[in-house]
């Protein structure tokens, strides 16, 4: 959603480090439609750390019960995706289901309806142009009085199902870190 702002201003150069594989990252980034062809001047580039030794040293946190192996990665994605291990995951959470009057994201949108383009569940939330898959009519902008705030109720929620269901969940073989990492 951001990058054509930053090409305007100058910046040619986007790097995201993800704490995976390679293999990891690359689903990842069609899973999002992030664009990652670095080769036409546009594009992310993926850096891939396995070992999460970058986001350690910038002060990452490593997640809910990091260092608990008795525990099944499947518990700790459910924790994590609910907001546990990580201080202001909670509070946006919340937001998102109370939503916000005075502070516009449009991303929320633009990445409801890469989820919906991708046939990403709950996919009702906006109505899309059947050619050009853009929006026409975002539905919680019809909800009465919240409707016109810069963040409605339930739209970062619906983000947030259609991401936990349709990414994480879903493609959790894909996704997840190997044995060694």
């Amino acid at each position: 959603y951001y990058m054509p702002e930053l090409q305007k201003r100058g910046i040619t150069k986007i790097g995201l480090v993800l704490n995976c594989n390679a293999n990891s990252a690359k689903s990842l980034a069609d899973l999002v439609d992030l664009p990652c062809d670095v080769t036409e001047g546009y594009g992310v580039e993926l850096l891939v750390d396995p070992l999460g030794n970058a986001g350690r040293a910038f002060g990452v946190g490593t997640g809910w019960r990091p260092d608990d192996d008795e525990m099944s990665p499947y518990v700790k994605l459910f924790g994590m995706l609910f907001g546990l291990g990580a201080w202001a995951t909670l509070p946006a959470v919340i937001g998102g289901y109370i939503g916000n009057p005075f502070t516009p994201q449009p991303w929320i949108e633009d990445a409801m309806a890469v989820g919906q383009r991708k046939g990403r569940w709950p996919d009702s939330g906006l109505v899309l142009d059947e050619e050009t898959g853009s929006v026409l009519v975002n539905k919680f902008t019809e909800l009465p009085v919240v409707g016109e705030w810069e963040r409605r109720p339930l739209e970062l929620a619906t983000l947030r199902l259609q991401n936990m269901l349709d990414i994480s969940i879903k493609n959790w073989k894909e996704l997840a870190p190997g044995e060694e990492e």
